[in-house]
């Protein structure tokens, strides 16, 4: 669900991206936002790019850290690669390990590290140096895995040139019927979990040791997870509209009272029109249209919220609001680590996500329409 969400977020990104491109060099990197941002100048060594477009089309020593709709990788890419998107492509070369998630994920060059990849759709059709974690609706594999591999996926289809060079470990209800032929892995090297179906950490928590089991190293891996996938959707949202998010912060310092109560007036008309939508007869059919609105719009002040949240605390520690990508990153992260922590509480937890969203939500409502009632 949370790549689903991430995936759906970056697609509506998209056309306010487009409005600012930018590609900033700065010690040797790469740094580009906006609609189609393509790193083409040679000899960079790190790069990280978001936008409706990003693409790799000259040679990085370096990493490569992308976010987009669609994530192209076109040329050889000498570290790491960390890759988000709807649509994700590797058509050149890793040197180290390749990191990617998306709706339709396809490694179609060497990864010369370790391959964990996520994709309703995830096709691995060029040799993996190390390791794979592979987690997929629907799985192609038609490489060969010099280490171990372990697959949680409804459907597998094994190609002719699939091989595993370790252990070859399965996990999810299919994981028992699933037919693995003897050019893959034989049968003294497969391990079948069919009880533990735990797409995240389970794969990572399972080892020779304690097979099928869920242990504090699996659930620290998950809220890692959790914490590291919402630092980088608030920080798209701080990305894409760093105004916007200035004035929510200016909103909820000045008035959180008023705020919280704008975001509950903004979340009752939002029902309430569902109701009158539904009373009219007729209007049922814009029902569904109200309802993603309101989820998106209570999804996007949870966001802002987050980002908000780590913003004060970093203006506590440096004095000054943050300005630059990095710092921005930095407040997102420590926003959603505060989050996620406050989420762990019994009972209080959920009471003041509710809050923290509808302080969002009506923070937005302020800062979009200029509500003059209340003051």
């Amino acid at each position: 669900m949370l790549r689903l969400i991430l995936v759906g977020l970056l697609a509506l990104a998209g056309p306010a991206l487009a409005q600012d491109d930018k590609l900033f060099v700065f010690g040797g990197d790469g740094f580009g936002s906006g609609g189609a941002v393509t790193f083409s100048r040679p000899g960079l060594a790190d790069v990280f790019g978001a936008g409706e477009r990003v693409e790799i089309a000259a040679p990085i020593t370096g990493s490569a850290h992308l976010a987009g709709r669609r994530v192209t990788i076109g040329a050889d890419i000498g570290g790491s690669l960390v890759a988000f998107g709807a649509d994700v492509t590797v058509a050149a070369p890793v040197g180290d390990s390749v990191t990617a998630a998306g709706y339709d994920v396809g490694i179609g060059a060497r990864v010369g590290g370790n391959l964990r990849a996520a994709g309703r759709n995830l096709s691995v059709s060029a040799p993996v140096g190390g390791s794979a974690l592979l987690t997929a609706g629907s799985l192609t594999l038609d490489a060969s895995v010099a280490g171990d591999a372990a697959i949680d996926a409804a459907q597998v289809v094994f190609g002719p040139k699939a091989a595993v060079g370790g252990t070859l470990m399965l996990y999810g209800p299919h994981a028992e019927t699933l037919v693995v032929p003897g050019s893959v892995a034989p049968a003294d090297r497969i391990e079948r979990h069919p009880d533990a179906r735990t797409p995240h950490a389970g794969p990572v928590a399972v080892g020779a040791e304690g097979a099928g089991r869920t242990g504090w190293s699996a659930i620290a891996v998950g809220f890692a997870i959790g914490v590291a996938v919402l630092a980088v959707l608030a920080f798209l949202v701080a990305l894409v509209a760093p105004r916007r998010a200035e004035e929510v912060a200016d909103q909820l310092a000045e008035a959180p009272v008023r705020t919280v109560w704008i975001g509950f007036l903004t979340l009752s008309v939002l029902l309430g029109a569902c109701a009158i939508a539904i009373m009219t007869i007729v209007g049922v059919l814009a029902v569904p249209l109200i309802l993603l609105v309101t989820a998106i719009a209570c999804f996007l002040g949870y966001l802002f919220a987050v980002y908000v949240l780590g913003r004060a605390v970093w203006v506590r520690i440096d004095r000054l609001a943050p300005d630059t990508v990095w710092e921005r990153a930095v407040a997102a992260l420590i926003g959603a680590a505060l989050v996620s922590l406050v989420g762990l509480v019994p009972f209080v937890g959920w009471p003041l996500l509710l809050l923290l969203t509808l302080a969002g939500l009506g923070a937005l409502s302020i800062a979009t329409f200029r509500p003059e009632f209340g003051r």
